[in-house]
């Protein structure tokens, strides 16, 4: 499967991190939101974005350790690159 078999990259401008939370009930609802977002943005009918995020927020998970920052990263740097891209150049 590809990364375009996954999502579609203009989907991305949907998965935006709001403020993080502070508190244990704010961090519930910043969940939630987050969540739903990045389902959003699954092409594939088996929430596969979502399986994979959600091992991120699995108790003792070392998040440091995990791919999903590599991934992430990736994800940001297309962001960045394409509003610079877009937006300054």
């Amino acid at each position: 499967m590809s990364e375009k078999d996954v999502y579609r990259s203009k989907g991305l401008s949907l998965v935006k991190l709001e403020n993080l939370p502070t508190t244990a009930s704010e961090f519930r609802a910043w969940k939630n939101t987050f969540l739903t977002k990045v389902a959003a943005i699954d092409q594939t009918g088996r929430d596969v974005i979502l399986d994979w995020v959600m091992r991120a927020f699995e108790e003792g998970r070392d998040v440091f350790l995990s791919s999903l920052i590599a991934v992430c990263c990736h994800v940001w740097i297309h962001i960045l690159v394409r509003f610079l891209w877009t937006h300054v150049i």
